[in-house]
């Protein structure tokens, strides 16, 4: 009934110009029309000004799933603001709150039903999604600055802190870096020629074989070689043997290494890479104090 007599005093207003403020009085509160709009107060600062108590609101109710919400405009933009409808589900999140550029036909932010914030992006996945750069301008800003947080997880821009003695360690160790490379490539190198040296020596030696090798003592190439964990040294003892020893050496002839071997016939030895250092060998087989062959091992580290 209300809305009738409101209605019709407008129509009135805008007709004859005789009235200048209609004042409405009911139990839920008062209203006023003077060129303004006034809801619970009497003199209205706004076109719309709604005053009350216990937390006045104004609701603007879609109850079809449509959006809901109102345009803003002046004149140079218009903006949506309110609730995404679920006809638009398939382009972004559907029923959350929307900024919505009306004059260009971009969605400038969005909040979904998980609460994820959107910027630039119309389906967030994170409490805040940002799709392009951030700024943060709090005054402690500046070039080369990291921003950091606190123990309560406020963040600020602060200058890194750089230790000269820290910087020249770092410059050392990628020095001594490029070296062990350098030095593994020359190893590398090495050990490629010993292995054709190894495979030819090998390839003459099972030519000039003979049946009266059976009762010969005898040194085999190591396996595997190169190695970094063991490698096996097999020999052969003839009958007559005495005081057989595998003699490892360093390449300025230092012995390394001495290890005995008891029996006659084919045996070997095992040897680990941890027990001596990186580095190229030798190793001999010495029967009756007489040294009967010697070959080349290397040892490699991972």
């Amino acid at each position: 009934m209300k809305t009738i007599i409101l209605t019709i005093l407008i129509i009135l207003l805008s007709l004859g110009g005789f009235a200048q403020t209609i004042h409405l009085t009911g139990s839920d509160g008062n209203g006023y029309y003077s060129g303004r709009l006034g809801i619970g107060i009497a003199v209205p600062a706004y076109k719309l000004d709604v005053v009350g108590i216990n937390g006045p609101r104004l609701r603007i109710y879609s109850q079809d799933g449509y959006f809901a919400g109102m345009l803003v405009k002046n004149s140079t933009h218009e903006y949506f603001v309110g609730v995404q409808g679920t006809w638009e589900a398939n382009g972004g999140t559907n029923s959350g709150f929307h900024i919505y550029d009306n004059t260009v036909g971009a969605r400038r932010m969005v909040i979904d039903a998980a609460g994820n914030m959107g910027v630039g992006t119309s389906a967030p996945v994170a409490r805040l999604d940002v799709a392009g750069t951030i700024k943060i301008v709090d005054g402690s800003q500046g070039a080369g600055k990291v921003l950091t947080s606190d123990e309560n997880g406020l963040a600020s821009w602060v200058t890194p802190v750089t230790n000269p003695a820290k910087v020249e360690s770092i410059k050392n160790l990628q020095d001594d870096v490029d070296k062990l490379h350098r030095d593994n490539e020359e190893l590398r190198t090495q050990i490629n020629s010993m292995n054709d040296c190894i495979q030819l020596l090998c390839t003459e030696r099972s030519k000039s074989g003979s049946v009266a090798e059976i009762n010969e003592n005898m040194l085999f190439q190591n396996q595997p070689n190169p190695f970094n964990l063991a490698t096996v040294i097999r020999y052969k003892q003839a009958e007559d043997s005495k005081n057989g020893r595998i003699i490892l050496r360093d390449l300025e002839g230092r012995i390394i290494k001495s290890i005995t071997i008891n029996g006659t016939g084919n045996g070997q030895v095992t040897v680990n890479a941890n027990e001596i250092e990186q580095g190229t060998y030798t190793y001999t087989l010495v029967v009756n104090n007489e040294s009967i062959d010697t070959r080349i091992m290397v040892v490699t580290r991972q």
